[in-house]
């Protein structure tokens, strides 16, 4: 790359290459063999791209070891439906009245408080590509156990936490697991079971579940390229994945917009240090970031943004969203206009805690999530989550407007953001008010 060129322009070619060669990696779930070998190819990766001072920084997290799960239909029909556990959910088996509250967000909640309907001893179904979003809705209802409908094709079942952010960062890992039972069933399954719900006689089901809960360690894989003054810029996507497949989209794709970035900014003259991060444990609930936060917390004010890859783009439709706080929001939205990559939709990332940007805001930095969505991807968080449902052209254009956030904080002394505010209990919402 010319040192002195505007645009940074990131390879399809050698994109493509990083995600086959995470797909041969596989699946990478946290205290899997696959994790372990991302990590040391992340490593291997940042050494040959010599990035300064290549390292790992160990943290210690409250890890899901799933054993075995069942959803039931009791009466009026006995039926099984397929699912999968919803992890850091409760151990155990539980058996009650299926009632249906559909997102099973804020409003769904309302609604059946002014019906009076009474949620203890019951279980509580519904929709959701967020399913921990109901956890704080749920807590002291007394709730039997918690089924969630996955909305994934092709008999895929999508595989999700039940508790998400913030992680507890130590024993007794308060709030972890939740005190019920919980699984995703499978969308037929959950045609099924809706259906058999709008007939004249209760429905119950049985949820059992099966886990370990045991404390062990992770490691974020650090890099930086240096620059005139101690601010920093940092540059992060998580290596995990979730438990089932490849998961090349979530999160291949920012690995490699990851690494390409890092390329490309070498030979630029920095006035800023640009830290590269790939964090480890994401989808248990941000704890690589959460960590690295609060490491680096006397860091954090020389920070001046952060940029976050994440499920960055595929081969199926989606808008062109920046996620971000109002102190990031127009810079993101000005950078990403351009490299020609137009934003469709402008979110305030405070509302949602979904990737590895929500601790950064919380600490202060200004930080941004430039991804395509929505719809979701249909195969999220499944085993469908292969290499061949992904555009490695796609990934290059939508990473290229994070690169070029990235370059202006880097090169650009002047370029000031300010500081991002804390959210608020209310500024809390949830992805299906993105439109």
């Amino acid at each position: 790359m010319n040192p002195d060129s505007e645009t940074i322009l990131l390879d399809p070619g050698r994109i493509l290459q990083t995600l086959n060669e995470f797909e041969d990696i596989g699946n990478r779930y946290h205290g899997t063999p696959g994790e372990s070998r991302c990590r040391d190819y992340l490593a291997e990766r940042f050494n040959s791209l010599r990035l300064e001072d290549p390292h790992l920084e160990s943290f210690r997290y409250l890890a899901y070891e799933r054993e075995s799960c069942s959803c039931r239909m009791v009466s009026p029909q006995a039926r099984l439906l397929a699912c999968a556990p919803l992890q850091f959910s409760a151990r155990g088996e539980a058996e009650g009245e299926a009632v249906y509250l559909g997102n099973a967000e804020a409003a769904d909640f309302e609604r059946v408080d002014q019906l009076g309907i009474q949620l203890g001893g019951r279980v509580v179904v519904a929709h959701s590509i967020a399913p921990f979003l109901s956890a704080p809705f749920v807590a002291g209802r007394e709730i039997a156990a918690f089924i969630n409908i996955s909305q994934a094709p092709d008999g895929a079942i999508g595989n999700f936490t039940a508790v998400f952010y913030p992680p507890p960062d130590k024993p007794p890992w308060r709030g972890r697991p939740l005190p019920y039972p919980a699984v995703t069933i499978e969308a037929g399954a959950g045609r099924a079971l809706i259906s058999t719900m709008t007939g004249p006689s209760p429905v119950v089901v049985r949820v059992e579940h099966e886990c370990r809960y045991v404390e062990t360690t992770a490691h974020n894989v650090v890099g930086r390229l240096s620059g005139a003054s101690d601010e920093q810029v940092v540059v992060g996507a998580h290596y995990d994945s979730q438990a089932d497949g490849p998961c090349v989209w979530d999160n291949g794709t920012g690995c490699a917009a990851l690494l390409e970035i890092a390329r490309a900014l070498q030979g630029v003259r920095l006035a800023r240090t640009v830290t590269l991060v790939g964090f480890a444990v994401e989808e248990a609930g941000l704890c690589g970031s959460v960590a690295y936060v609060a490491r680096h917390s006397d860091e954090m004010g020389k920070v001046v943004g952060m940029v976050n890859l994440d499920t960055v783009a595929s081969r199926y439709p989606a808008k062109r969203t920046i996620w971000a706080d109002e102190a990031m929001r127009h810079f993101a939205d000005e950078s990403a206009r351009q490299v020609g990559w137009d934003p469709e939709v402008l979110f305030d990332a405070r509302q949602f805690q979904f990737s590895d940007n929500t601790p950064f805001t919380d600490a202060g930095v200004p930080s941004c999530w430039i991804w395509n969505f929505p719809p979701i991807h249909p195969f999220y968080h499944t085993s469908g989550d292969i290499t061949e449902l992904v555009d490695p052209g796609a990934v290059a254009m939508t990473a290229g407007a994070s690169a070029k956030v990235a370059q202006r904080l880097a090169t650009d002394s002047r370029a000031t953001l300010g500081r991002a505010e804390s959210p608020t209990a209310t500024d809390r919402g949830a992805p299906g008010s993105v439109s």
